[in-house]
């Protein structure tokens, strides 16, 4: 059943137009050039280089927003206590 699911999704015409990845490299050289293997790269470039900078960019504030380690009311009363035993 995963076979035909697998058959399912993918493109007609294409599931034996491939034997390998080494053959895919090679028929895509041949037939289109080095370039044919580079389609798509600056896009794909762009991509991760916005998703890598938003991530960069917003990492430590919402570290800090969201951190389990802020003040909590209950860490601000065992501080508190911890005060008022040592006077």
């Amino acid at each position: 059943m995963v076979l035909m699911e697998m058959s399912a999704l993918q493109i007609p015409g294409s599931a034996n137009q491939y034997d390998s990845v080494l053959h895919a490299f090679y028929k895509i050289s041949k037939n289109e050039g080095l370039k044919g293997l580079y389609k798509g790269l600056i896009l794909r470039l762009i991509m991760y280089m916005s998703q890598g900078s938003l991530f960069f960019a917003s990492y430590e504030f919402f570290k800090r927003t969201f951190s389990l380690e802020a003040s909590h009311p209950i860490d601000l009363c065992i501080q508190d206590n911890d005060e008022n035993v040592e006077e």
